[in-house]
């Protein structure tokens, strides 16, 4: 018998937000990200709808917040995500199958509302050509994501950054069984 059906807890991203959402320090800086669990509840595979992208159907989308504070001060932030794979895709990140033979999905990741100590930031990406902007997509693993003080941040003074994560599901993907999707990537200062 085919199951064409997703877990409830379809831990596509609820891994996602284990380790970008686990806690995790660097050097004199705390970062975490929440919720801890995200959950695209239960529904057929066929009834995913088409994503914008040709070829790809929407398995959902959710948002975490990214959340940091540091016991120095800092002149500038630069955080970099790890443990990420590139999707065949150009411009989406792997999202893992389990099991492993299953087909992997592909995840959309967009950062945006930077606040650094209470006020808007721009953000960018290190190696884009593009101007720092209110949102910026991660494209590539290992990508440095840069929130543009405009002044440098006193010690034990907070920042945030939203996160949206778009999972998407190969258009072709019919499962042979139950198969959840998960991704845990890390992130830290790279200050």
């Amino acid at each position: 018998m085919q199951r064409s059906f997703f877990p409830r807890a379809l831990i596509a991203l609820a891994a996602l937000a284990a380790s970008l959402l686990a806690t995790g320090a660097h050097a004199a800086c705390t970062l975490s990200v929440s919720p801890a669990n995200i959950d695209f509840g239960s529904r057929p595979a066929a009834s995913l709808p088409a994503s914008d992208l040709p070829g790809w159907r929407l398995l959902g989308q959710r948002t975490g917040t990214l959340t940091g504070v540091c016991d120095t001060p800092q002149s500038q932030l630069r955080l970099r995500l790890t443990n990420v794979q590139a999707s065949p895709t150009a411009g989406l990140l792997l999202l893992p199958a389990r099991p492993a033979s299953a087909a992997p999905g592909a995840m959309r990741l967009r950062l945006q509302e930077a606040r650094a100590g209470g006020n808007a930031v721009l953000v960018s990406v290190e190696s884009s050509s593009a101007p720092a902007t209110t949102s910026v997509d991660v494209t590539q693993p290992s990508s440095v994501i840069v929130l543009h003080l405009a002044q440098p941040l006193p010690a034990n003074t907070g920042f945030s950054v939203q996160l949206n994560m778009t999972a998407l599901l190969p258009a072709s993907f019919t499962p042979a069984q139950l198969t959840s999707f998960a991704a845990q990537p890390a992130v830290e200062l790279v200050n």
